[in-house]
């Protein structure tokens, strides 16, 4: 909004004319981080509007707030006296502005213009001008007619007034919907006025070079007012420029205040304000008014230095008695925000909803939940997160990591939720090499989040990538088998893979996952990053998997089973006695026979070298 001149208005009050003084300006807007959506309080009672809301409904409701004032038939302050015609254009202007208000504070925002109205103001504004100064209860100018000056005395008697104002828009927003100085704080009436949740239609008076104006505002019949009260200014979400530190803040209760309280705390730097004392005090100006500014009982606070730029948010708490004793209570949140950082379409909204919606498909392997949907969505849209950032919090998740996802499948996962693909070969192999040597997986996430392709995928959504910071990390050394297989042939090595099949499941090899245990061999490690070499897949890959585990072999067809895996024959006499004496008694477990009696021994290492693998440690 531009504001570019002091200025003077008036407010009448429904129980008596006052004379109100205002000279306003904004400060500087400082620009810091955008909050969150809310819910809204119940305490409350006003239609929630979220910060996107307002945002488009001010994008779909434009008007110029630096519009010149123009007029069809043009009015006259001297003899001849001509009560004229504003433009259309004007007059429709100030009410869109009106309506914005209402809509910010969550009240009908569904005021229209009044012919008769506007020309109740339209007619203050000709006799104020002609007797040279505001009242509520004009003289007779000299040589006007009693026709004029009774239709400006009742306009005059029923609207704010202004003067000194560049336009129509200026006095809304500066005057009437600031009431700062010390003639209007008390009472703040103006925006009480405007803010009247039963006002249904209105009318609007400019004087020519816009000396005076004003805004009929005695209207009481929106059959929809009745339901709202305790409306607060600034509204729980408020674009910054719409409100300025040194403004009051506003409750207007609809109830008599006999006493009250208020307290309102900075959501981002904890400072507090406290108010129980009427005037001015170190905290800043309090005070409560019953008087008939649309609806009565108002409770007016301004805090002293308190800062209204964009991202800032306050808790409100206000304590209040009305007759009869009785106390109520009231609490809410006030959030600043800029309408640019919620000015994105239905379909920016879906877009980037879709890019949310992938890493809980793909990373957590789960359908969304709306509140987080909508809180990903909300911050990737405000800009008050990056595509990076998005996804990193997926990725860190506890949610992600509790899932103990193999390395395999981890960066399966990852080149589709952050590709859009599925693995290159040479890409995949190197990223699960490193992986398996001990690479950390805060190291592969910065690589694919940081990688170009990723930018370019945040790019189709219309999402700023950004970046996450690099992992200082070496690079891991690669893990030293007991036994190399670089010259064991793949058919050989099939053929070792299958008589273990064989020996301890008791089935052939399925293509997968023979292809996957000649793999790990051939790599030396496993999906998880695990050394793995021709001994270990069969003593801990085989007979310590699920499936060997389920068969339920007893103690004497484990035996059978290891002497045909570990030495290709049956059991001797005096060994099968041996183990199968100690495995009855628990002397020994399953696992120290494979380690120490079956894996370690001569005779299986002169059967692994049969097949072409070397001992190397």
């Amino acid at each position: 909004m531009s504001l570019l001149k002091k200025g003077k208005i008036r407010a009448v009050s429904a129980i008596s004319s006052l004379l109100l003084v205002l000279t306003a300006a904004f400060a500087a807007p400082v620009t810091v981080s955008a909050k969150n959506e809310d819910t809204g309080s119940a305490d409350l009672k006003v239609t929630y509007h979220t910060k996107r809301e307002i945002a488009q409904y001010i994008s779909q409701h434009p008007y110029d707030n630096a519009k010149l004032v123009n007029f069809d038939i043009m009015p006259n302050t001297s003899q001849p006296y001509a009560l004229g015609k504003v433009s259309d254009s004007v007059l429709n202007d100030a009410l869109t502005y009106v309506n914005i208000y209402r809509y910010i504070a969550g009240i009908p925002a569904n005021v229209t213009l009044d012919a008769g109205y506007t020309e109740k103001a339209q007619a203050a504004t000709i006799v104020n001008a002609a007797n040279g100064r505001m009242s509520h209860k004009p003289e007779h100018p000299t040589g006007m007619s009693d026709e004029l000056f009774g239709l400006g005395y009742t306009g005059a008697g029923s609207s704010n007034l202004g003067y000194n104002y560049s336009n129509l828009a200026h006095v809304i927003s500066a005057g009437w919907m600031n009431d700062s100085d010390s003639g209007n704080r008390s009472m703040v009436g103006h925006r009480r006025w405007v803010l009247n949740p039963k006002m249904s239609k209105t009318g609007f008076g400019v004087s020519p070079g816009a000396k005076h104006t004003a805004m009929y505002v005695f209207d009481q019949n929106n059959s929809e007012g009745s339901n709202y009260y305790n409306v607060a200014w600034p509204a729980q979400n408020t674009p910054y420029d719409y409100f300025n530190s040194s403004y009051p803040w506003t409750i207007s209760t609809g109830d008599a205040i006999s006493a009250a309280k208020v307290t309102v705390k900075c959501v981002n730097d904890g400072k507090t304000w406290s108010f129980d004392t009427l005037g001015a005090t170190n905290t800043g100006y309090f005070n409560y008014n019953n008087q008939g500014y649309g609806q009565k009982g108002c409770i007016i606070f301004i805090p002293s230095g308190i800062k209204t730029d964009k991202g800032y948010s306050y808790e409100v708490s206000a304590l209040y008695t009305i007759s009869g004793g009785i106390t109520k209570q009231l609490n809410y949140t006030v959030d600043f925000f800029d309408i640019n950082d919620y000015m994105y379409t239905d379909e920016q909204v879906k877009q980037v909803k879709a890019f949310v919606e992938r890493f809980y498909n793909i990373i957590l392997g789960r359908p969304s939940e709306e509140a987080g949907i909508n809180d990903w969505t909300n911050k990737l849209l405000t800009k008050e997160l990056t595509g990076a950032e998005v996804a990193a919090g997926f990725a860190r998740s506890t949610e992600f990591t509790g899932q103990n996802t193999s390395n395999a499948d981890f960066l399966k996962k990852y080149y589709k939720a952050f590709f859009d693909r599925e693995p290159d070969a040479d890409g995949y192999n190197d990223w699960l090499s490193l992986l398996n040597r001990g690479a950390s997986r805060e190291r592969i996430l910065v690589g694919f989040t940081n990688s170009v392709e990723f930018q370019n995928l945040c790019d189709s959504f219309g999402i700023n990538p950004g970046s996450l910071p690099d992992v200082n990390e070496p690079d891991p050394p690669a893990p030293t088998p007991k036994w190399d297989a670089s010259n064991v042939d793949d058919a050989k090595l099939r053929e070792y893979i299958d008589r273990l099949y064989i020996y301890t499941l008791g089935r052939p090899a399925d293509e997968a996952g023979a292809a996957s245990w000649m793999e790990v061999i051939k790599n030396g490690y496993d999906d998880w990053g695990t050394e793995y070499d021709a001994a270990k897949v069969a003593g801990v890959g085989f007979f310590t998997s699920e499936e060997y585990v389920q068969r339920e072999r007893t103690n004497e067809e484990f035996l059978h089973d290891a002497y045909a895996a570990f030495f290709d024959r049956e059991p001797d006499a005096p060994g099968m006695e041996h183990w199968l004496y100690n495995l009855n008694i628990g002397a020994y477990d399953r696992k120290r026979v494979i380690e120490e009696g079956f894996g370690d021994s001569i005779e299986f290492c002169e059967l692994l070298e049969s097949y072409g693998f070397v001992k190397i440690r």
